[in-house]
């Protein structure tokens, strides 16, 4: 699993680079295993899933700085999907 620190500081790094009042959308898999693959998908190399928790995910988002204005978590309902999915939709404040 990955530390909150490497969530917070990717997010953070988005609050800088990202515009005042500029709207940023993070999707991932969720609520899940963190899953190793020594040969992802035919290709001989290795692979590492993360998948994090929504909490986490709007936390840290939040620490770095942004607004949150939507969330969604919804369950695998794609037949390639073995985990659950998680959409945040946050903004950067306009400094005035």
């Amino acid at each position: 699993y990955t530390p909150p620190d490497h969530l917070r500081e990717a997010f953070v790094e988005f609050a800088r680079v990202l515009a005042d009042g500029g709207v940023v959308l993070v999707a991932f898999q969720a609520n899940g295993e963190t899953r190793h693959r020594e040969d992802a998908f035919g290709t001989h190399l290795p692979l590492t899933s993360y998948q994090h928790d929504l909490t986490l995910v709007t936390s840290n988002l939040e620490q770095a700085g942004f607004d949150l204005h939507a969330t969604i978590l919804r369950s695998a309902d794609l037949p390639h999907e073995n985990s659950s999915q998680g959409f945040v939709i946050a903004k950067k404040p306009r400094i005035s």
